[in-house]
This record gives structure tokens, sequence and C-alpha cells, in this order.
């Protein structure tokens, strides 16, 4: 029997996102969601209040490829509902409870503007595909310009691609060969 690949159900393009009742369910509190078309083709909702405040700051559009990471769980005070028998809200109750904390990654790697070590200030777990962004920078040094913007967009989209499907990308590590003009140096060779 084949293993189905697990499919990262934060990762995908973004078909949707705004305010609703909590699962879409007409009784229940406004919330904010976030729906995703992931790798194997099915949609996935997510609902958070801070999902809103994520969206916003990524700017994300229906239809680009982005990954939700849930940054971890912050302590909030909020109001809640108290209903009776019928459902009838009778009174509000506050209550200590937790709430989810979001960031949003859109794009991060298609970006040519910024530069990588920004990216990756922003996004640590992206090192290994920015790493890959800037090798294939310097393998496409040497071809003419339409070939080098064609090949560098290549690279990024399917590098996005892959980390918009949870996949992770390959493990790089550059050793870059620095030269250094010192002419005492160059005049101690030329006497040998």
């Amino acid at each position: 029997a084949e293993t189905e690949e697990k499919v990262n159900k934060l990762a995908g393009k973004l078909v949707e996102h705004g305010a609703a009742p909590y699962e879409h369910k007409k009784d229940n509190k406004d919330n904010y969601y976030v729906t995703l078309e992931n790798a194997d083709g099915k949609q996935s909702t997510t609902w958070s209040v801070d999902l809103q405040r994520a969206m916003a700051e990524s700017e994300a559009q229906p239809g680009d490829h982005v990954e939700l990471e849930n940054l971890g769980r912050k302590a909030v005070t909020v109001e809640k509902d108290v209903k009776d028998e019928t459902g009838k809200v009778v009174k509000k109750e506050t209550i200590n409870t937790f709430r989810n904390s979001w960031q949003v990654k859109a794009d991060a790697i298609r970006d040519q503007e910024r530069p990588a070590r920004e990216i990756v200030k922003e996004h640590p777990d992206l090192v290994n595909e920015i790493t890959a962004v800037k090798l294939a920078e310097k393998v496409s040094q040497s071809m003419n310009a339409d070939d080098k913007e064609r090949f560098m967009s290549r690279v990024r989209d399917k590098l996005a691609d892959k980390v918009a499907s949870g996949e992770k990308g390959p493990k790089l590590k550059i050793k870059e060969v620095q030269t250094v003009d010192n002419p005492r140096v160059k005049d101690t060779e030329l006497e040998r």
C-alpha cells in the first residue's frame, strides 16, 4: 500500500479570506478566516482573530502562494456571550483565554527587490531556499539578460511553490572565496 504524502494544510494558493461567523455558522460570533487550496488540490480553512492583522500586513491577494505560520498563543481577556437554553444571549462574561498569533509568508522567495539577509531575518526557516536562489544567481551571471531573467524567475517560482506546498528546499552551504586586494602580497609574489 502506498503511503499518502502529508500535505501542509497551512500552505497553498490563497482562495479567499475575510470576517464571518466562526465556521460560517450564523449563530457564532464573528471571527476571521483564510481559505487555501493545498498541494493536493483540496481547500482548507483556518480560523483565528489574529489572521486579519497578519493578512493585512502581508498584503497577500487571492491567487498568491502563501504559508500561514502559527507563532504561538498569547493570553488575552475577552467577552463571552452567555446564552440561555433557547440560545438567546442573556449576559456577557469576561474570561481569560488564549489567542493564536499568526504570520503570513507571501512570496518572500519571489521578491527580487528585498535583500536576502532581510528575508532570512524575517523568515529564518527559508535560509536553504534563499541560499538556493543566491547560488542560482551566481550560476546565471554568465547568461545574457533575457536568459538570466527567465532562469531566475523559474528558480524562484519552483522554490516558492515548494514552500507553499509545505516542502522544504535542499540543504545547501556555500563557501565563498574572497580575494583580498593587498599590494604588499602582490609585490611579494612578484619578487619570487
